[in-house]
């Protein structure tokens, strides 16, 4: 056979080989398809008509459902004479959501409210609690990877103090400890940190205590800082190993700054402090988490122009804000709205009371980037949000807000793109603005040492039944990806 021949027969003989092979991967990957992944999240979703058959013959006698995507709009409302409020949302690592606030009796009294709810909207488990039968305020709460809670704020007793437990995933005590303050608290916040400890910081009428706990509660130090013109403790997050912050809004020259005080974790020591943005500039925050060796705020910053405009900063420490992202919406922004994000802070929530909007953006938290979508939803004039957080289960993000009587706890969850099915919402153009490596004013803030010292106590449970209404709540199927085709030939 001439060597040209042979050679044309062995690249058809090549040829073939490599379509028998693509076509079947094709088809064994069609075969395995059975879920789609959104957002970094996977999701059940329906499945090419063809693909049916194959996947209901692989699963003879299983129920499985591959319709779980869930969003609703769902209201608690409190008692008669109560008032009710959400704190913190966190997801837990089974997929439910841990729901925090607080009850506020007719006689005054306050209790904590526990609620641990499914991916659909149904309450799985409910507490009221309180510490060492005392009135009892929460503030702030994490989850952590083992599936432990842990949950801050204050007792009002004779002397008040502020208090942080650990919780099993059941709700049930592991431990709680009681910290002394030297005035009656307004805000408690804590972060986890490395070296299995957590830093918990509390705003005080003569400024912050904050201090470093160990695994099981026991303070390491505290220490007290009192920047000029104090109004409220925005939160506190971690960066760089060894680097705690506190974000504390304040005004001062008739003007609203945000100051970042950098500590180090060890020794409680500030290694710097400064005021974001420029001299011309002012902030207001509502938020703050750590996350990617990164703490991220949002809350509203106002021009030298006197232009306001939602605003999202990524940082490591006080010294330089690494990302500044502004959004303009088509809706007055001023000092009076309230803001939250997600622990990632890929998702924002911003509330307009008095035009009764909700505006969520979906914006990954990092540096050169676009935000995904903005999405805009009806709720009641007035109502503030207080916290965000992102479903294990499909990728949605579920919404925390109270309305300004203090009646009613809302909820909002959405799907991986921010509708809720059932319910009006409006999408927003994508009108934004990002600055990189900003430099921050020194502020000089300065520290004063007190005596470390926690005190174990009790927490007692009471069991809570909350009344739930429902404007819509749908459990559907995400559409479905498009058929390859591409090896088909």
């Amino acid at each position: 056979m001439p060597a040209r021949t042979l050679y044309k027969h062995i690249c058809f003989l090549i040829i073939f080989i490599l379509a028998t092979v693509s076509m079947h991967l094709h088809a064994q990957t069609k075969k395995n398809i059975t879920n789609l992944y959104h957002d970094d999240f996977k999701i059940s979703a329906s499945v090419p008509a063809q693909l049916n058959e194959v996947n209901n013959k692989e699963k003879v006698g299983a129920t499985a459902n591959v319709c779980n995507t869930s969003t609703f709009y769902l209201r608690f409302t409190a008692g008669a004479g109560e008032k009710i409020n959400v704190k913190e949302i966190q997801t837990l690592p089974d997929g439910n959501f841990l729901i925090t606030g607080n009850i506020i009796l007719p006689n005054l009294d306050q209790e904590g409210i526990l609620c641990v709810m499914n991916n659909a909207g149904a309450f799985v488990l409910q507490q009221r609690i309180k510490i060492n039968n005392s009135s009892t305020t929460i503030f702030s709460a994490k989850a952590q990877y083992n599936g432990s809670i842990l949950i801050a704020g204050s007792i009002h007793s004779a002397s008040d103090k502020i208090f942080v437990s650990q919780l099993n995933s059941n709700l049930s005590t592991n431990w709680t400890k009681v910290i002394d303050v030297n005035q009656p608290p307004l805000k408690v916040v804590l972060d986890i940190v490395p070296n299995n400890q957590l830093v918990v910081a509390a705003h005080t009428g003569a400024g912050i205590i904050y201090s470093l706990l160990d695994a099981t509660g026991n303070s390491l130090w505290k220490m007290q800082t009192t920047p000029a013109g104090i109004d409220v403790l925005a939160g506190i997050g971690h960066s760089d190993y060894n680097e705690v912050s506190i974000v504390i809004n304040c005004t001062r020259a008739s003007k609203k700054v945000t100051d970042v005080i950098t500590f180090n974790q060890i020794t409680g020591a500030i290694l710097a402090s400064h005021t974001l943005g420029s001299i011309n500039d002012e902030h207001l925050f509502d938020d703050v988490s750590s996350y990617s060796n990164r703490f991220i705020t949002t809350g509203v910053i106002k021009n030298t122009a006197a232009q306001f405009n939602l605003a999202r900063e990524i940082m490591y420490n006080s010294n330089t804000t690494e990302t500044v992202h502004t959004y303009t919406v088509p809706l007055p922004v001023d000092f009076n709205f309230t803001s939250a994000h997600d622990n990632a802070g890929d998702a924002m929530g911003f509330c307009f009371p008095q035009q009764g909007k909700l505006v969520y953006i979906r914006h990954f938290g990092y540096y050169q980037t676009a935000p995904e979508y903005i999405r805009q939803y009806d709720v009641p004039v007035g109502s503030s949000i207080t916290s965000v957080s992102r479903s294990l289960i499909d990728g949605g993000y579920i919404f925390g807000l109270n309305t300004s009587s203090q009646d009613t706890i809302i909820l909002i969850k959405t799907d991986s793109i921010g509708i809720v099915a059932g319910c009006a919402y409006n999408t927003l153009p994508n009108n934004y603005a990002e600055v990189i490596t900003t430099q921050n004013i020194p502020s000089g803030a300065t520290v004063t040492s007190i005596t470390p010292g926690t005190t174990t106590a009790a927490l007692q449970t009471i069991n809570a039944s909350l009344t739930k209404y429902t404007d819509c709540n749908q459990q559907y199927c995400p559409p479905a990806p498009p058929d390859d085709t591409c090896l088909s030939t």
